[in-house]
């Protein structure tokens, strides 16, 4: 978040640690805020307090049409204060309502509650969603969830839903599922700073 801007300091799960056993993937988690895992991640204090910053669960999700498409987040040129325009995957960090039937963090409600608040998506929308595994920014120290979500609408129905709403988060941008468009989109997100984008397209394009 940009500096002097208004935020709403939200209870969050922290990443803990995370191994594997029989085939499964264990969770670790502790309970902290958004403010502070913002606080984390400033320099002055990780030099000041010797802390390193708190990896907060968290979804990076990409979409995969009907008509062979992938579909990215813009972030809005107008409405966003950190990084307008950019592309992107549609991410954001777990809420504590998003639990399962056995009151557990559920990371992928995390994931298709992203990808609708920033779509024109429903959740019936979503055929099928799948963890692809984790990124870890070794630079910004950021753990993110990778996931692809498939859906039955087409690129060209997704849009016409966009063009009857106004999404103050961003629009939807779509790329052919092409070796050498993928390949593109890469190396844009390797530029920009959007790691976590060049990992899920890595892994299917």
């Amino acid at each position: 978040a940009a500096k002097g801007s208004k935020l709403v300091n939200r209870p969050k799960y922290a990443i803990c640690s995370y191994t594997e056993h029989n085939g499964k993937l264990i969770v670790n988690l502790a309970n902290t805020n958004y403010k502070d895992f913002l606080a984390s991640l400033d320099r002055g204090i990780q030099r000041e307090y010797n802390v390193k910053p708190t990896p907060i669960l968290s979804a990076a999700t990409i979409v995969e049409t009907a008509d062979g498409f992938f579909a990215l987040h813009q972030r809005s040129r107008s409405q966003s204060s950190l990084y307008p325009g950019w592309i992107s995957v549609f991410a954001g960090s777990s809420e504590v309502d998003q639990i399962n039937d056995q009151g557990q963090p559920d990371i992928f409600k995390t994931a298709v509650a992203e990808v609708c608040e920033e779509t024109s998506l429903v959740q019936t929308d979503i055929a099928s969603i799948d963890c692809l595994g984790i990124s870890e920014d070794l630079i910004l120290e950021i753990t993110e969830f990778m996931f692809r979500a498939r859906t039955n609408l087409t690129s060209g129905e997704i849009r016409e839903r966009e063009s009857e709403q106004d999404k103050e988060e961003g629009n939807t941008v779509f790329i052919k599922k092409d070796p050498s468009e993928v390949k593109k989109y890469i190396l844009m997100f390797s530029k920009t700073f959007v790691p976590e984008g060049a990992a899920i397209l890595s892994l299917v394009g």
